[in-house]
């Protein structure tokens, strides 16, 4: 029973995480593509994008991916732009995931 409230509450500070960087790496994005937002929208996307990271982080392998592809597709309808637009958008959170990747090889972080 512990393992699951555990498992439950590293979900939801997860998630929070999630919400804070990814409202920070999506106004970066909306500045790079130069299109003009309330920091409200960018709020509400950002916590619908970081759900489905969190989500999408739970099945292994091709999870990231599909994340990304449905961030992609979010920045495309929620802020009325292109497909190039919307990965555009999506930049800055991608470069903050190889990095963080990266520097977890090196220092040999495991995670989970």
């Amino acid at each position: 029973m512990i393992d699951i409230i555990t498992m439950i509450i590293w979900l939801i500070m997860t998630y929070i995480i999630y919400v804070v960087f990814e409202t920070l790496f999506t106004w970066l994005g909306t500045k790079l593509v130069k299109i003009n937002v309330e920091f409200k929208q960018i709020v509400y996307v950002s916590a619908i994008k970081a759900l489905t990271y969190v989500l999408f982080g739970l099945i292994p392998i091709v999870g990231s991916l599909l994340g990304i592809i449905a961030a992609g597709y979010m920045n495309k309808e929620m802020f009325e732009v292109d497909w190039k637009n919307g990965f555009i958008i999506e930049l800055p959170t991608l470069v903050f995931i190889l990095i963080a990747m990266l520097l977890a090889i090196i220092f040999n972080i495991v995670l989970m």
